[in-house]
């Protein structure tokens, strides 16, 4: 066994990504175990997610009519009746004997219908044939764009999950997001905003998971917690914690995922021989809440370390299995 100093570790892992230092993948040491994707982030408390609002073309014939709206309406044969309506906020327009009606959320097809019938029930005026013309549209979804852009940030917001899993949204208010994927919180957003805004849309990204950490412990100089900030290897994670100490193991190198319901596994990889020889561990990724454990050498029995190792750090009702990546194994 030989320790590695940090220089050395860097050198290495640098000899590996650039594909010299040894032969080619797959012809001394064997492909690591694959492990599955981590599972979809669910947000939790402390997760920061962006919201950003943007104004959604309606198709033609789908506009909805929304509050301040205005429409220009005729009847055929009856050039008097022809009048230019706002929308109120109430959501109706008035036009002539017929009262108020309903306008807001309807479209220019549904309003003309609607109308035609009132025409014919309540003022007595049979078979009137009406036309409707959008004259200007989306003043409420401009009041609110108008509203946003005077926001430091514009239309765009960083939210923070609270310890209630809730976020506070511009026009919604008060959200429950814990326990959702990102894409759900955003069909959820814009269902609210349908009510709200016509023609509102937001998208809904993860700017930062609290669970997007991952530890190293054992024989390291610099055990802890480190951010897991895009894709990170298995040998960057060793080097960013400073690398081995003399009395690693770099020959069993354990990694444990993250609990999933009460089952946990983990994996044993020959970083040594990786390292030595060249091989594809370098593409064997880091996932979030992974527990990186480099053992002392010595241990005589590394399957029994590896159960005393997880029973003691993880709850004692999970059951766990591990694999054992070694070209004798």
């Amino acid at each position: 066994m030989k320790w590695l100093p940090l220089e050395r570790w860097l050198l290495a892992a640098c000899a590996l990504f650039a594909g010299c230092g040894g032969p080619p993948i797959g012809e001394v040491f064997d492909a690591p175990a694959t492990r599955p994707p981590p599972p979809l982030p669910l947000l939790a408390a402390g997760d920061v997610i962006e919201v950003e609002f943007a104004r959604a073309a309606a198709p033609r014939g789908e506009y909805r009519l929304g509050v301040g709206d205005r429409v220009k309406v005729e009847v055929q044969l009856r050039p008097e009746l022809a009048a230019t309506l706002t929308v109120a906020p109430d959501g109706c327009v008035t036009f002539h004997r017929i009262g108020a009606e309903l306008a807001a959320g309807r479209t220019l097809e549904q309003l003309r219908a609607a109308l035609e019938a009132a025409l014919t029930a309540r003022a007595q005026l049979p078979e009137s044939r009406v036309s409707v013309f959008l004259e200007q549209g989306d003043v409420a979804l401009d009041r609110v764009i108008d509203t946003l852009l005077r926001h430091p940030s514009g239309t765009l917001r960083e939210l923070t999950v609270g310890a209630d899993g809730r976020v506070s949204l511009p026009l919604i208010g008060a959200l429950l997001v814990g326990g959702l994927a990102p894409h759900e919180v955003e069909e959820l957003v814009n269902q609210r905003l349908a009510v709200e805004v016509a023609h509102l849309r937001a998208s809904v990204r993860v700017k930062q998971l609290q669970r997007d950490q991952f530890t190293v412990a054992g024989e390291v100089w610099r055990p802890g917690r480190y951010p897991l900030s895009g894709s990170l290897t298995l040998i960057d994670a060793i080097a960013l914690a400073g690398g081995d100490t003399p009395v690693a193991d770099l020959s069993a190198v354990l990694v444990v995922g993250a609990p999933q319901g009460e089952h946990v596994e983990a994996w044993l990889y020959d970083v040594e021989t990786a390292l030595e020889h060249g091989s594809a561990l370098p593409q064997v990724r880091v996932h979030p809440q992974d527990t990186i454990v480099l053992l002392r050498t010595g241990i005589g029995d590394v399957n029994a370390f590896v159960d005393q190792w997880i029973r003691r750090n993880i709850p004692v009702n999970m059951t766990f299995t591990y694999r054992l990546d070694d070209p004798d194994g």
